[in-house]
Protein backbone atom coordinates (compact mmCIF):
# COMPACT_ATOMS: atom_id res chain seq x y z
CA UNK A 1 0.00 0.00 0.00
CA UNK A 2 2.82 2.36 0.82
CA UNK A 3 4.00 2.32 -2.64
CA UNK A 4 0.48 2.87 -4.10
CA UNK A 5 0.65 6.02 -1.94
CA UNK A 6 3.72 7.54 -3.04
CA UNK A 7 2.69 6.80 -6.86
CA UNK A 8 -0.30 8.32 -6.51
CA UNK A 9 1.19 11.46 -4.73
CA UNK A 10 3.50 12.13 -7.37
CA UNK A 11 0.58 12.04 -9.82
CA UNK A 12 -0.79 15.29 -10.79
CA UNK A 13 -3.85 16.75 -8.53
CA UNK A 14 -6.63 15.43 -10.32
CA UNK A 15 -10.43 14.41 -8.23
CA UNK A 16 -9.50 11.37 -9.12
CA UNK A 17 -6.03 10.98 -8.23
CA UNK A 18 -6.54 12.26 -5.20
CA UNK A 19 -9.87 10.16 -4.42
CA UNK A 20 -7.40 7.08 -5.30
CA UNK A 21 -4.82 8.54 -2.81
CA UNK A 22 -7.39 9.13 -0.24
CA UNK A 23 -8.54 5.44 -0.73
CA UNK A 24 -5.05 4.14 -0.19
CA UNK A 25 -4.57 5.87 2.70
CA UNK A 26 -7.56 4.32 4.31
CA UNK A 27 -6.40 1.12 3.89
CA UNK A 28 -3.30 1.93 5.57
CA UNK A 29 -5.09 3.20 8.16
CA UNK A 30 -4.21 7.11 7.99
CA UNK A 31 -7.89 7.97 8.39
CA UNK A 32 -6.45 11.69 8.92
CA UNK A 33 -4.61 11.22 5.49
CA UNK A 34 -7.41 10.02 3.88
CA UNK A 35 -9.96 12.47 5.14
CA UNK A 36 -6.98 15.37 3.87
CA UNK A 37 -7.31 13.89 0.29
CA UNK A 38 -10.70 13.13 -0.53
CA UNK A 39 -11.76 16.99 0.83
CA UNK A 40 -9.20 18.19 -1.68
CA UNK A 41 -10.76 15.67 -4.66
CA UNK A 42 -14.09 17.02 -3.31
CA UNK A 43 -12.92 20.82 -3.73
CA UNK A 44 -11.91 20.08 -7.11
CA UNK A 45 -15.40 17.84 -7.83
CA UNK A 46 -18.10 18.65 -5.61
CA UNK A 47 -20.64 16.50 -7.88
CA UNK A 48 -18.85 13.35 -6.28
CA UNK A 49 -21.35 11.98 -3.95
CA UNK A 50 -19.64 8.89 -3.92
CA UNK A 51 -16.48 10.37 -2.09
CA UNK A 52 -18.96 12.73 -0.11
CA UNK A 53 -19.94 9.95 1.23
CA UNK A 54 -16.53 8.02 1.33
CA UNK A 55 -15.52 10.87 3.15
CA UNK A 56 -18.58 10.96 5.49
CA UNK A 57 -17.86 7.22 6.91
CA UNK A 58 -14.35 7.77 7.55
CA UNK A 59 -15.28 10.77 9.92
CA UNK A 60 -17.15 8.70 11.79
CA UNK A 61 -14.50 6.09 12.25
CA UNK A 62 -12.47 8.91 13.58
CA UNK A 63 -15.34 9.57 16.11
CA UNK A 64 -15.40 5.46 17.09
CA UNK A 65 -11.58 6.24 18.00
Amino acid sequence: VEEAIEHLQSLPESAESLAALGMARRSAGDLEGAVEALGRALALDSSRTDLRALLNEIRLELLRR
